[in-house]
Order: structure tokens, then sequence, then C-alpha cells
């Protein structure tokens, strides 16, 4: 099969999983029956995710993007982008400040509890990353008391 036809093959059932998704409640089906009426489906997300979305010279990019605006079209509804930082996208979600969100978040039990999610697109690795030239670090163990960085908002932050 070829790449134009894979990709609108997988466009087509993204697009319907979203119908799926945003209506697997009655509030759900109410949601998007009131985005078709607007014309409008305002999307949450964050701009600093490449190759999901980003920012390149200025213009909104990346698969997402390409994702949504087919989406979109084949709802017949144009999407209107809201650029969060990440830690307030799912909550913004839960306070109904847009419809949808597309974004790298992970599918865990606890989220499957709150959020209604579309087939994934892309699968996460937990990985721990050091300079190259960094031989301290060789076992699990090696990590303990040394500084370390994380996403607030992500799968894999502990708080």
């Amino acid at each position: 099969m070829n790449k134009p036809n894979l990709l609108k093959q997988s466009l087509s059932k993204l697009t319907l999983t979203l119908g799926l998704c945003l209506a697997a409640t009655s509030a759900s089906a109410d949601l998007l029956d009131d985005v078709k009426e607007r014309g409008v489906l305002n999307v949450g997300t964050e701009f600093h995710f490449a190759p999901f979305a980003y920012l390149d010279a200025g213009q909104q990019s990346g698969l997402n993007l390409e994702l949504m605006e087919r989406v979109g079209s084949e709802l017949g509804v144009s999407i209107n982008w809201i650029d969060l930082p990440w830690p307030s996208v799912l909550p913004g979600l839960e306070a109904g400040n847009y419809d949808f969100v597309a974004g790298p978040a992970m599918i865990t039990q606890e989220r499957k509890l709150r959020y209604n999610f579309t087939l994934p697109i892309a699968d996460a690795t937990v990985a721990i990353l050091k300079r190259a030239d960094d031989d301290s670090i060789q076992t699990p163990e090696d990590i303990s008391g040394k500084a370390a960085g994380g996403g607030r908002g992500t799968a894999n932050w502990n708080s």
C-alpha cells in the first residue's frame, strides 16, 4: 500500500475514533454536536514537543497539526489551537477550556478513568539520559544522590 493511501486510511480511522471518543458519553455526544454546530474544534496542546507540535519560524507545525487539520476537514469544522504549557493541558480539558487535546499523553490506568482516548499514534519509551562523557553512572544504583530533571505533568512525574 502506498503512503498517501495509508495516511488517508489512518486519518479516516483517527477521525472515526475522535468521533467515538467525543461521543463516548451523552455529554460527549452533545459536545460533538456543539463542535459541528459552531464549526470549530478547540484543541489544547503544547507547541514545544517536536515532531508532534512545534513552532517553525513562528509558524505552528508538526504531526498533530497535520492530523487535526485532516480531522477538521473530515468533520467539516476548523481547528482552533490553544498553546499551553503541558502541565495545564489536561486540567484545562477537565475545566472545559477546549474540546480535545492533541498531544503526547501516555495512556495510564488512572488517566483512562478520567479521559476518553483515541487510538495511540506513537509509543513512548521511558529512558534515563546522561552525558556521553559521564562515566559515573553505570548502574541504576549510581543515580542515587544525583540531581535529575523531569517533566511535571507527565505520566512519569512522581510528586
